[in-house]
């Protein structure tokens, strides 16, 4: 075979590897590319390589330069302070690189052909085993992905305190920016959908053990909401207020109800006046879909029959339960909604301590906090099953 057409095979072959190391990668982020055409050109201008493709040289080029790129991929996730030490493993992965670059140096010298396969054979076995570790850890060292990365460092000093401090209520009315917060975390995408959000540590290294478990059941959990301070209820709130959003049933509040005490009971159906939501405390989620007959068939009365089963194993349980069942008062049934009760049983323990219905204010319509008793009504209306005594 010509050096041409050799050369064309390795790159395509450098190619197709270096694009499954990316889409395995746990982000994908485009500098990552870099190093990738990098050794694509490396190995097609390359003049030092055999140009029998069928040889044990070529496969251990491939693998060595492979192996190169998964090291360019660690550096780059270390210096974002995206994974832990692995000290080990930094190590195996800079020989290997170096060994790739002996290997350039030795194809140039002349040598018996026993020295050469051995060579070879040894960079092979050398670059496979490093494939494997750097396969491992793409796929089950990722942050979070069985919550014993990153998180459960970080979780460790939020369980601990978890039941002994005071929230205050600046806190239990989500008057703070749960992106600075240092108690809470950024979910990472393959656990939400498109949108940024953040949770509390403790409630997403939970949630993630609850996701690998409802995995290996065939369910994937779908976080579609999770913490709202103060300023992102208020919105919510106010665009079903003055109807720039319609309501669940079509109702344009402001057009169809001009009493303020029965604008407000009707979107309290299945929303929270600022500063009184439970997605503040960001112990809360919405998975799926919000839409409770979405849960009556197929995939999801499986979601929702497998939470039923399973959620308090991991610590949440659903707070707005069917009325009339375990409750009633509050809002309607919300299949969707799951609150993780070491935290939550605690936060709303304080909120009954320290909340006033006059406390609630700052929004358009929050005259009628008290009218309709936010606090007991609402804030505590919940199941007995998420607050346990």
């Amino acid at each position: 075979m010509d050096r041409y057409k050799a050369n064309m095979i390795n790159a395509l072959t450098m190619g197709a590897l270096s694009l499954w190391m990316y889409y395995n990668s746990f982000e994908k982020d485009i500098i990552l590319l870099v190093p990738m055409v990098l050794g694509v050109l490396l190995m097609y201008f390359s003049n030092g390589i055999y140009y029998q493709v069928r040889s044990y040289s070529n496969v251990a080029w491939i693998v060595t330069g492979l192996a190169a790129l998964f090291l360019a991929r660690m550096i780059y996730y270390h210096a974002q302070d995206e994974v832990s030490d692995h000290l080990i493993y930094y190590c195996i992965m800079a020989a290997t690189t170096l060994f790739s670059l002996i290997v350039f140096y030795l194809q140039y010298k002349p040598r018996p052909k026993n020295d050469q396969k051995m060579m070879d054979t040894f960079f092979l076995t050398v670059g496979v085993l490093v494939l494997s570790i750097s396969s491992y850890d793409s796929q089950a060292q990722s942050p979070l992905q069985s919550a014993d990365y990153k998180v459960e460092t970080m979780v460790q000093d939020t369980l601990t305190d978890t039941l002994t401090i005071a929230y205050g209520v600046d806190y239990i009315m989500g008057k703070f920016d749960p992106a600075t917060h240092p108690d809470f975390i950024e979910i990472p995408a393959e656990y939400r959908d498109k949108e940024l959000r953040y949770l509390r540590k403790d409630v997403l290294a939970a949630f993630i053990k609850m996701y690998d478990a409802a995995k290996e059941s065939g369910i994937t959990l779908v976080i579609r909401s999770a913490t709202r301070n103060f300023d992102n209820q208020k919105r919510i709130w106010e665009d079903k207020w003055t109807g720039r959003t319609i309501l669940e049933d079509s109702i344009n509040a402001a057009e169809a109800i001009p009493d303020y005490e029965e604008r407000a009971r009707k979107i309290l159906q299945y929303s929270s006046m600022p500063g009184t939501s439970r997605h503040h405390w960001g112990t809360d989620i919405d998975l799926n879909n919000f839409n409770n007959k979405w849960f009556e068939h197929g995939e999801g009365y499986k979601i929702y029959t497998w939470l039923k089963e399973h959620a308090h194993e991991y610590g949440f349980c659903q707070p707005y339960t069917k009325m009339g069942s375990d409750r009633h008062s509050g809002y309607l049934e919300e299949r969707w909604h799951w609150s993780y009760i070491p935290v939550a049983s605690v936060l709303t323990d304080e909120a009954e301590r320290l909340l006033q219905n006059g406390m609630i204010q700052g929004f358009l319509g929050d005259d009628t906090a008290d009218i309709v008793d936010m606090l007991h009504n609402y804030i505590l209306g919940i199941s007995p099953a998420c607050r346990p005594k």
